[in-house]
């Protein structure tokens, strides 16, 4: 499950999906707070940095920025000899 901050709490970055010709397509303003992502692991994906810069100090218990909650271990491209899914050959 993941959850997903609308930008009332954040006013740039967040989740991503590579699109046509390699462009990045912001899928913030399709979602908000409670929504549930469900997603093939093959789709190039990711987070832009929220807020970038953003100078003040971190509320960890406030609601600014954006959380996540995946109920499977993250391991990032930039890992080298990561294991990962493939696609399906048909």
């Amino acid at each position: 499950m993941q959850q997903i901050l609308n930008r009332h709490s954040y006013t740039e970055g967040g989740f991503y999906v590579i699109g046509v010709n390699d462009g990045i397509v912001d899928l913030e303003p399709f979602v908000k707070e409670s929504d549930m992502a469900i997603g093939l692991a093959t789709v190039e994906h990711g987070v832009l940095k929220v807020d970038p810069n953003y100078s003040g100090p971190i509320d960890w218990c406030g609601r600014r920025g954006r959380w996540f909650l995946g109920l499977y271990s993250n391991d990032s491209d930039e890992v080298g000899k990561r294991k990962t899914a493939s696609s399906r050959k048909t």
